[in-house]
């Protein structure tokens, strides 16, 4: 289905609020900021539009500025290049998924059991939607700063499992190769296959096991009950909040 770029720049998804005016905004600050934060808007529902409609491999800075209806001039104000826009989509996107993993799964979780509930639901939110998954997986770049930064995710869990003594690993940097590997092999997967949480599971025990796991102990880990996901589509979610340094 084609996902319209109509979205007022007043919608909100179900149960976020649009944020009240900073009182101590001066009226032409805040009238910049709103008016750049709906062309962020009209630009990430461009992007999201023509991913839906032909392919994330047909985005250009020619296509997005067209379908939003801005100047490639204009477009270039907001993002430096089309993977610098590609990259700060990919952060919007995983933001909002953390934001809500945190919300389903408070901070009581222990590294593994976050590291589990994590990789399952955030590719199940994100790959679940046919444009967001393709746009994570190709800023996912081994060398590009979205990847840096997911890496430093996981091996920011890996060493807290490790304090806990729960993983059995030489070194703790090379889990986290590891683990990046996996990841985005799995998100390959979910993204040719379509995303199923059977498989997910199947795959997480491998991701667990090469952390040197137990067969038991994985397997436990890789099928604990996931939160309920939000009903409001994650692109929503992302166009409500908004984008307003876009």
């Amino acid at each position: 289905m084609t996902e319209p770029i109509s979205h007022s720049p007043t919608d909100s998804a179900e149960g976020m609020a649009v944020a009240a005016p900073d009182a101590s905004e001066n009226h032409r600050t805040r009238v910049g900021r709103e008016r750049r934060g709906r062309t962020g808007r009209r630009i990430l529902a461009a992007v999201f539009t023509i991913v839906d409609n032909e392919g994330v491999d047909s985005l250009t800075i020619d296509r997005i500025a067209e379908t939003a209806g801005l100047s490639r001039g204009s477009f270039y104000t907001y993002a430096a290049h089309l993977d610098d826009l590609l990259v700060r989509i990919s952060h919007l996107i995983w933001s909002q998924v953390r934001l809500e993993q945190n919300e389903l799964l408070g901070h009581s979780a222990t590294p593994l059991v976050r590291m589990s509930l994590s990789l399952r639901y955030g590719i199940l939110r994100s790959i679940g939607d046919p444009a967001l998954g393709p746009i994570l997986f190709k800023a996912l770049d081994w060398s590009g700063t979205f990847g840096r930064e997911m890496r430093t995710a996981v091996l920011s869990d890996l060493t807290a499992a490790d304090r806990d003594g729960t993983i059995d690993v030489d070194s703790l940097d090379t889990a986290a190769d590891i683990g990046m590997g996996l990841m985005i092999a799995i998100m390959h997967s979910a993204l040719v296959d379509g995303p199923s949480p059977a498989k997910l599971s199947e795959q997480s025990v491998m991701v667990f096991r090469a952390l040197g796991l137990s067969r038991s102990d994985a397997h436990e880990l890789a099928y604990l009950p996931l939160p309920k996901r939000p009903t409001a589509p994650l692109r929503d979610r992302v166009l409500a909040t908004g984008w307003n340094d876009l």
